[in-house]
């Protein structure tokens, strides 16, 4: 509850950046464009099946060349979205982490006197450049954590069923379980480390 509390102006002004729609639609295409090259490669493989059986070789050759340029804009598109995407992310984490920033020392400055005498405007101060800084690891996460997991899961585990429905069940409980227990041991550390510190 106390984390909620402590990320939920954070997060209030992280979603309310119209750029980051823009920005999650770049990571998003970023993120499923590595996939793209497998799929490309079995599409490859059963058209060269498929033209072995059927002796069709003239149409092998004319998808192998459309796959051919496909995998190349592929290619060229992750390079320029490897080149954008630090820059868009820096640039997007600086905006809001000036935003917010203005905006927590607009209300301090704004408090009464007695207000702000029985504050310690030095641990206000703290806390807002604390909550302000944390914008750049928000977006990283976003991008290398969160943005793949939910691109990539429903896509292995829809193949995995197409595969066999019984491994693709196994690997999807084993999934399950995995992030509960992690949660559950996650919290359970975190209460420890807070014991620990408060008897230090």
């Amino acid at each position: 509850m106390n984390k909620f509390k402590i990320l939920k102006p954070v997060l209030k002004q992280f979603f309310s950046e119209k750029i980051l729609v823009f920005y999650i639609l770049i990571a998003s295409l970023f993120t499923a464009s590595w996939l793209i090259p497998d799929f490309l490669l079995k599409t490859f493989i059963d058209n060269y099946t498929l033209s072995l059986s059927d002796e069709v070789y003239t149409s092998f050759f004319q998808d192998s060349l459309n796959l051919l340029f496909i995998l190349i804009g592929v290619i060229i598109f992750q390079r320029v979205a490897m080149i954008l995407q630090p820059k868009i992310a820096y640039n997007l984490s600086q905006r809001l982490r000036i935003k917010f920033a203005n905006k927590l020392f607009d209300r301090v400055i704004n408090l009464d006197y007695y207000q702000l005498s029985n504050k310690n405007s030095g641990k206000l101060v703290s806390k807002i450049n604390r909550g302000s800084s944390s914008f750049h690891p928000l977006i990283q996460i976003l991008t290398w954590s969160i943005l793949p997991f939910i691109i990539n899961a429903p896509l292995i585990i829809f193949y995995l069923f197409t595969l066999n429905k019984f491994i693709a069940l196994l690997l999807l409980l084993k999934l399950v379980l995995y992030i509960a227990i992690s949660l559950k041991y996650s919290n359970k550390r975190n209460n420890e480390y807070k014991f620990y510190n408060k008897n230090i």
